[in-house]
């Protein structure tokens, strides 16, 4: 068949099925559209957390692991024990990880023993620097 002859063919099976044709379209649009708008999505969380993760501009971030147990009293028994130096120098092995070494006990927590009605629950507090940013939720007093 000639080009001519395929056109005219294409074009007279549109008319003929135009609510099918229409329907098929509108369903090419919204699923390209979904597509580019989840990888979007998903290219901005990881630029929005880069950034948060990075104080500086380097391409280096930071991660402090603060190993806190809910039941200190397994510790009290000997069940169960902090970080060794062994596993310390194993996350020191570990591909691109440059530094690992004990953060110095202060005063930017505070443990809290709460006792609500038959519970004791127990929470650690960390605080940081105050900064200029305004307060996004809470209040000032």
């Amino acid at each position: 068949m000639n080009l001519r002859a395929v056109i005219k063919n294409a074009y007279q099976a549109l008319r003929q099925n135009t609510r099918r044709s229409i329907l098929t379209m509108l369903g090419i649009v919204i699923g390209i559209a979904s597509v580019i708008t989840i990888l979007s999505l998903g290219r901005g969380f990881k630029t929005y957390t880069v950034k948060n993760l990075t104080a500086t501009n380097e391409k280096n971030v930071a991660v402090d692991i603060v190993f806190s147990p809910s039941d200190y009293e397994q510790f009290e028994s000997n069940k169960m024990r902090y970080f060794s130096d062994e596993d310390l120098k194993f996350i020191g092995q570990i591909e691109g990880v440059e530094k690992v070494a004990y953060v110095k006990a202060d005063d930017k927590f505070l443990r809290i023993d709460l006792q609500a009605a038959d519970k004791k629950i127990s929470k650690n507090l960390g605080f940081v620097a105050g900064d200029k940013d305004a307060i996004e939720v809470g209040r000032t007093d």
